[in-house]
């Protein structure tokens, strides 16, 4: 009996151990961004990796007033740290990122586009995954934008956006080589004439 007693100790500290894990993880995401993506004042997304880990992206606001887009993997085995993979944001308040796209670059990192409320321009940069290195943000649009989306089908990634001033209209542009050069492809009409 004492060996079942034994059991049950344990079985209870471990489960207190995994509470203690899963909570924690949330406060600190939440520590890390004082609460702003994930109390609904500004858009974030979540995707899942190759490796099954949820990984995130948001606006942060850092100490010195710059508020700039960051991404994080939940790793319950280390702490939740994110990393900043845009620099030189906006000081004023507010969501300086409106419209946020996050894919999977296979194994390699992240495509990851938005919209700039400063410009209202789409943008697009890539993730290395493992070393949190960012290419230098490329302009897509030209024009105001009001939506945007990231999609990949085989060898291929699609950059879905329309114009604030045609709203029926969904232009596509897309990569033949992981982001790195960008074609336009068609429109699609939304529209239901």
């Amino acid at each position: 009996m004492a060996n079942y007693t034994n059991k049950q100790k344990l079985l209870s500290i471990l489960v207190s151990y995994v509470l203690i894990l899963f909570f924690s993880t949330f406060e600190s995401i939440a520590e890390a961004d004082t609460g702003e993506p994930f109390n609904g004042s500004c858009p974030y997304k979540t995707a899942v990796n190759v490796d099954g880990q949820q990984v995130y992206l948001w606006q942060h606001v850092f100490e010195d007033g710059t508020a700039d887009l960051v991404m994080a993997i939940d790793e319950p085995s280390r702490s939740f740290q994110f990393k900043r993979i845009t620099f030189g944001g906006d000081r004023s308040t507010g969501c300086h990122f409106p419209i946020l796209s996050l894919i999977p670059g296979g194994r390699w990192g992240w495509h990851v586009a938005w919209v700039s409320s400063e410009h209202g321009n789409a943008f697009y940069i890539r993730v290395d995954g493992d070393a949190w290195v960012s290419s230098p943000p490329r302009k897509i649009t030209s024009i105001q934008t009001d939506f945007v989306e990231l999609t990949d089908k085989v060898d291929r990634i699609f950059l879905k956006y329309r114009s604030s001033s045609s709203p029926d209209e969904t232009k596509i542009k897309q990569s033949l080589d992981e982001g790195k050069t960008w074609e336009d492809v068609s429109s699609e009409s939304t529209s239901t004439q």
